[in-house]
């Protein structure tokens, strides 16, 4: 799965964002730890990236660029352990 925003268009800048590859995540589950039930979780296993990029402009489209953000992040897997139930 791949996430691409069309870009967006306002009065002073522009801009496109978008996600690569795409998201997975895996988990595993225990029913009965001491008497609850314990979740492994690990997210992002494809190593997902997310990209933006934004021109801003002096006055208006129209006119000179002021300034460019680019950025491009790698946010490295996600593990989550969670237990519930009650003793």
């Amino acid at each position: 799965e791949k996430f691409e925003r069309n870009p967006y268009y306002q009065l002073g800048e522009s801009g496109v964002e978008a996600s690569t590859p795409g998201y997975a995540y895996a988990f595993v589950e225990h029913k009965d730890v001491f008497g609850l039930t314990a979740t492994l979780a690990v997210g992002n296993l494809l190593n997902q990236k997310d990209n933006f990029r934004r021109e801003i402009y002096e006055t208006n489209r129209l006119g000179p660029v002021a300034s460019i953000e680019d950025r491009n992040r790698r946010f490295g897997p996600i593990a989550i352990f969670e237990l519930r139930g009650t003793l």
